[in-house]
């Protein structure tokens, strides 16, 4: 990856989730990114340098993205 593009992916941890936020960036098809974004949202776990209002925030913007591409969440049947 080009040194120009890599700095804004150096923060993540492994490479699932660094593979996981350049696939959301770029696009792909929607049942790709209905994926993508449903192995997101269930293997995320809090970070230890995130305060429990980052946490809770960052899960509610990948539920919202889910919701963006009409994907219903268990909970909301």
């Amino acid at each position: 990856m080009a040194d120009d593009r890599m700095w804004g992916f150096e923060e993540y941890e492994t490479a699932q989730v660094m593979w996981i936020s350049m696939m959301d960036k770029f696009g792909g098809t929607s049942t790709n990114k209905l994926i993508r974004l449903s192995i997101k949202l269930d293997t995320y776990k809090k970070l230890q340098n995130h305060k429990m209002r980052q946490h809770l925030r960052e899960m509610s913007k990948m539920m919202h993205e889910l919701k963006n591409v009409e994907h219903i969440l268990a909970h909301e049947h």
